[in-house]
């Protein structure tokens, strides 16, 4: 079984934060933008933390799309990640 990122791997390096929009039959869409291909990677492989997966998976329980970025950005600042 792999081991799962922890957020120590990802404090070295600045992480871009996709955009969330709502999508059709429930399933909302990640814009991915401008992002490069190297900071697309990164923002996938943050998402297998537990911890954040838990976060997200939480917010859109209670929250829905609205602010999510927002609240991922400041879930990430409060564990010492830069984000953009």
């Amino acid at each position: 079984m792999a081991k799962l990122p922890s957020f120590d791997e990802f404090r070295d390096e600045t992480v871009c934060v996709p955009d969330f929009v709502p999508g059709y039959f429930g399933m909302d869409l990640t814009v991915r933008g401008s992002m490069t291909d190297k900071e697309w990677s990164r923002w996938v492989l943050l998402t297998k933390v537990p911890e954040l997966h838990r976060m997200m998976a939480q917010y859109r329980k209670k929250n829905g799309i609205k602010g999510f970025r927002a609240a991922i950005m400041e879930f990430l600042t409060q564990q010492n990640i830069t984000v953009v």
